[in-house]
């Protein structure tokens, strides 16, 4: 077995690419070794912002040798009366390079068949790999590819060189023009200049030497240490975002910490705005005192190292001076405004040209909150809160701070309500109501911003929609499915009893005036949107398909859905609860379209087994309800996104309830003959499985449960 490396160096990678693009490159290869059937070991992957690569320590030199058999024409058909070959017998030989004596009779369902028996595979691994190498380069799926020069490659960035090796021998093959060689490259300014490569296994230490850390996790905890190491023995503590740290990681080859101070005033500045201008724009690391308040210090990552660390330390700086100070600027001249006269100016904002421009928006979402509210009947003080708010919210989108920062929009409402004496809960709830920002960010606490949160997206969602704009395959240009996401998440956590479609309904019809258009079929369409990313998510927690779809029902609240997916997925893994899901859906499929209205007469009995399960439905609907009412108790409402909840232990004996109809209803499949030639008998049969089927369909659709055995 040999080690086998391709790394691909080009110029500058995004950040956001490196990894994604090492995983598809190792994909690429590994199907190309499973297609041409060679045995090998784990694919690892690595990357820096000028490379990407992948290091395969065991590779079977020759591909795996096997034997093909190829059935030809028959015995009757290849050999004449005088056993002489046909035409048929000599044209299959020579199809598979034989001779017809090579060839062999083996007897067959259809009788004797000549076979041919090739011995395959045996061919060199390095040769096959020459031959498919540039086509795995160019297939690397990427966003937006480039070209470059006067070739035809396209690639995220121009390659500048490709080093491929499979043990000691070079694999010969050019892609964009470049010759694959066993030369890669050294840091660009620590050290300078090419390094050869002689065995792949040496790949790692070899850059390592070089000052290119190429391993991303030894990277990133490098570029730990170095942040910490910044700060050294001051009484400070540096705030690591991860996405911040993964970002960074990405932009160098080896890091450097350096420990920067801005001017103090700029703490007069609200934290979010200090923070968004190092991490954003930046790509700082904020940095607080022990006591947990931001200082006026930053520690900044290089990608190199220099004598006079001052010059650099300096120079970020005067840059991040420069962003405080216009961010100053805003925080003054935005100020000078109340929130009232900000909110007059969304008019002057377009939101979209067919859906108006954003003070329509929240003209629209007034209205819809206002609507909602009633239905949830929230307190008193709840409604005051809304009141005082709609007014308000989003005004900030028309402030300078907002129009440089868009990713302040909800945080700088909040801090100018603060700055011109509202009270801190109507505060909060203006930021509350852009809640979450991102797909694992927090959630509203606040009902009032949790309903403006929710009402906000399903206009967008609903307005898009309704223009005919919604996503299509991958394409999302709009964000709609981080949108209602949001919207399944809230709704959860909240553990509101309102269908998402009449939320849905609510929103499309203060659209109606502006797009004059039928809004039911939006309705139906956006309902099914939401629908399936709730499914989606539970999936993702390793609920199967089938129960989550079972349980689901789009009519219903969100919080019943999940809830009773959690309950049947529950369900599913105890004891005899399989075998009466198979009892229920034999039952379910002799009542099929039936009309079973009629009520369970006792007197229409003929066997005894009709009496023993009539007698155990009662008990049997307790338990179910029981179990029902106690696992939605159980399940408090959650953020969809985090841990599922823990499975509640004191349902055993409502669990035991239920199962114990399963054997007086396997008694009565087993010994009755529901379809009986008496019409009334039969009907009454079919009434006995109904009230099973009925009792347990409240736990989902069962019938589309699948693939559940013990």
């Amino acid at each position: 077995m040999l080690p086998f490396l391709l790394e691909i160096g080009t110029e500058e990678l995004p950040s956001w690419y490196i990894a994604e693009g090492a995983l598809e490159l190792a994909s690429g290869i590994k199907m190309v070794l499973n297609k041409i059937q060679v045995n090998h070991g784990p694919v690892r992957t690595y990357g820096s912002p000028r490379r990407i690569s992948v290091l395969v320590e065991s590779v079977s030199p020759m591909t795996q040798v096997r034997e093909e058999r190829r059935r030809g024409p028959a015995k009757i058909a290849s050999f004449d009366a005088k056993g002489f070959p046909t035409s048929a017998a000599i044209g299959f030989a020579r199809a598979n390079s034989l001779e017809v004596q090579d060839l062999i009779v083996e007897e067959t369902e259809r009788g004797p068949y000549l076979f041919a028996i090739k011995e395959m595979g045996g061919e060199p691994t390095s040769e096959l790999l020459a031959s498919t190498l540039h086509n795995v380069i160019q297939e690397i799926p990427a966003p937006r590819k480039m070209r470059w020069g006067s070739g035809r490659t396209s690639f995220i960035r121009p390659i500048q060189w490709v080093t491929a090796l499979f043990g000691s021998e070079l694999v010969p093959f050019e892609v964009a023009g470049i010759n694959a060689g066993s030369i890669t490259y050294r840091h660009r300014f620590l050290s300078p200049g090419p390094i050869e490569i002689r065995d792949p296994r040496d790949y790692v230490q070899l850059l390592s030497e070089a000052e290119v850390l190429v391993d991303v996790e030894e990277r990133l905890e490098a570029t730990k240490r170095e942040l910490k190491a910044a700060i050294g023995k001051r009484n400070l503590k540096v705030t690591i975002d991860q996405n911040l740290l993964d970002e960074v990681t990405n932009l160098v080859e080896k890091p450097f910490g350096i420990l920067g101070e801005y001017d103090h005033s700029h703490l007069e500045l609200p934290e979010e705005v200090l923070r968004t201008v190092m991490m954003k724009h930046q790509r700082f690391f904020p940095i607080s005192g022990l006591n947990g308040q931001i200082a006026p210090f930053f520690a900044a990552i290089s990608n190199n190292s220099v004598k006079n660390v001052h010059v650099v330390r300096n120079g970020y700086q005067q840059v991040l001076n420069g962003r405080l100070q216009d961010a100053k600027y805003f925080w003054e001249a935005d100020r000078k405004f109340k929130l009232l006269e900000h909110a007059d100016r969304l008019s002057g904002i377009n939101f979209h040209r067919k859906l108006g421009t954003i003070a329509d928006k929240v003209a629209r979402i007034r209205r819809s909150t206002i609507s909602v509210s009633r239905v949830l009947a929230i307190s008193k003080e709840a409604r005051k809160q809304l009141e005082e708010v709609l007014p308000i919210y989003q005004a900030d989108l028309s402030t300078e701070m907002v129009a440089e920062h868009p990713d302040l929009e909800g945080t700088m409402g909040k801090e100018y309500a603060l700055s011109e004496g509202l009270e801190p809960e109507i505060a909060q709830i203006l930021e509350e109501g852009r809640l979450p920002k991102a797909s694992m960010n927090r959630l509203p606490g606040n009902n009032v911003g949790a309903l403006l949160s929710v009402m906000d997206r399903l206009d967008t969602i609903t307005g898009f929609f309704s223009i005919g704009s919604g996503p299509t395959g991958s394409t999302d240009p709009y964000g709609l499915r981080r949108a209602a996401v949001a919207v399944v998440r809230i709704l959860n956590r909240q553990g509101w009893k309102i269908p998402a479609r009449d939320l849905i309904s609510i929103s499309a019809g203060t659209l109606r005036p502006l797009l004059n258009s039928e809004s039911e079929a939006t309705v139906e369409e956006v309902s099914r949107f939401l629908h399936e990313r709730m499914v989606s998510i539970l999936q993702e927690h390793g609920i199967k398909t089938s129960i989550t779809r079972a349980a689901a029902d789009i009519k219903l609240p969100v919080i019943h859905n999940a809830r009773r997916a959690l309950l049947l997925s529950h369900l599913c893994t105890i004891g005899e609860f399989p075998d009466l899901l198979a009892l229920f859906k034999r039952a379910s499929n002799l009542i099929g379209e039936t009309n079973t209205d009629g009520q369970i007469n006792p007197a229409l009995f003929r066997d005894p087994a009709e009496s023993y399960l009539a007698k155990s439905l009662g008990q049997f609907r307790e338990a179910t309800r029981a179990l029902i009412e106690k696992a939605d108790k159980a399940f408090i409402p959650w953020d969809l996104q985090a841990n599922l909840p823990d499975r509640p232990q004191e349902l055993s004996h409502e669990i035991s309830g239920i199962l114990a109809i399963k054997e007086p209803l396997d008694n009565f499949l087993d010994k009755v003959l529901v379809m009986a030639d008496e019409e009334e008998v039969k009907r009454n049969r079919l009434a006995l499985l109904k009230e099973v089927k009925e009792t347990l369909s409240s736990l989902g659709n069962l019938e589309r449960v699948e693939g559940v055995t013990l």
